[in-house]
């Protein structure tokens, strides 16, 4: 039984190398009940022409081409598209493919399908693919088994290298870091493992099949113009999480190559919002990158401290004294810099009482015990 669907979002930019490689590990998969949103950011290779191939050979895809805005911007598009927050007009027909226009946002170029609509989306599940990376083929599937009374299923990876020299020290996944073993596991259990296993910082985006009615209930979206942005979504999506499913398979492919935003701060491209920060610091590539770094993680804190004001005393108290000191402290590195454009030392008196926990590592373990 293929009955539940799954929405597949692949934010696209400049991969023309990886993408077929990504798409081929879709259309392979052994759980064939899905509609995949290829959204290119503007790319400027041939990935628009390769993503255009693999569209017109499969109905399941759509393509949306916009202008570049960042990977975060991308995949809140995909969401909302398939909220059916969108009214697609169609517009004319170009080769083989329908092409089909969003009056309402001029960032759209046109969404290229062989669908002769693009309304009424139904998912049930959603999850997000890296188009610089792979699925094993049976990665649907294994989620979907479940699946059931889950707000999360995740999965294991696997780190590889691709043109960049490979870390000194082994890769360890992240489900390896939290030590988890398959099963059910609650919101608190995962911030119970976060305090024994001592992770300071949690990002997650790709690992995982998410409950697309829970995903709206919570009305997740990622912090758009930043890199830094899997550190927020990951952290709040768990927070809020009912049950959550460890499935400690190794059902993806997470490459690191040159100039990817997993690789080096120094190798991302500033949204154009903040291009003028390469006049402010007189293209001195080192300043921008501190600068632009510190930005990342002040919108990441200040969203952070947001969201606890509401929360339950134990995932208030594990947010602020784990996660908020790390992400805190590399926000206010800001004070380094003898210039400030985006005015972030103005943050610095909310920021800074979250420097440090209120608890040892002591305390914290056997606070976690009553979980």
């Amino acid at each position: 039984m293929q009955s539940k669907k799954i929405g597949v979002i692949v934010p696209i930019y400049n991969v023309e190398k990886y993408l077929k490689e990504c798409l081929e590990s879709i259309i392979n998969q052994t759980y064939k009940n899905f509609e995949v949103l290829l959204i290119n950011d503007g790319s400027s290779d041939k990935s628009l022409k390769i993503a255009k191939e693999y569209t017109s050979k499969d109905n399941r895809f759509i393509l949306i081409d916009k202008i570049n805005a960042g990977q975060s911007v991308a995949r809140n598009l995909g969401m909302d598209i398939f909220a059916n927050a969108y009214k697609f007009e169609f517009s004319h027909k170009k080769e083989c493919l329908n092409v089909f226009i969003a009056p309402q946002n001029s960032a759209l170029k046109g969404a290229y399908t062989l669908r002769e609509n693009l309304i009424n989306f139904e998912i049930d599940y959603l999850i997000f693919l890296d188009s610089d990376d792979f699925w094993e083929k049976t990665c649907l599937e294994e989620c979907v088994k479940k699946a059931q009374g889950m707000d999360i299923v995740c999965f294991d990876s696997e780190v590889f290298y691709d043109g960049v020299e490979a870390a000194k020290k082994k890769s360890r996944s992240w489900l390896q870091k939290y030590k988890l073993k398959a099963g059910p596991i609650s919101s608190k259990k995962w911030l119970k493992q976060s305090i024994l296993t001592k992770q300071k910082t949690f990002a997650f985006v790709v690992w995982a099949l998410i409950d697309f009615a829970f995903l709206k209930r919570i009305k997740l979206k990622f912090i758009e113009g930043i890199y830094g942005e899997d550190h927020h979504f990951g952290i709040m999506l768990f927070a809020q999480a009912g049950q959550i499913y460890i499935l400690p398979e190794v059902l993806y492919h997470y490459r690191i190559r040159p100039n990817s935003s997993s690789n080096h701060i120094t190798k991302i491209k500033l949204p154009l919002n903040l291009e003028h920060l390469y006049e402010d610091f007189n293209h001195d590539y080192d300043k921008i990158a501190r600068y632009y770094e510190a930005y990342n993680f002040t919108k990441v804190s200040l969203a952070l401290i947001s969201f606890i004001k509401n929360e339950d005393e134990y995932t208030k108290k594990v947010i602020e004294n784990l996660f908020l000191p790390v992400y805190c402290k590399r926000a206010l590195s800001v004070q380094d810099s003898l210039i400030d454009p985006l005015n972030l030392k103005a943050h610095s008196s909310t920021l800074k009482p979250f420097l440090k926990g209120k608890f040892s590592y002591k305390l914290w373990r056997f606070y976690a015990k009553f979980i």
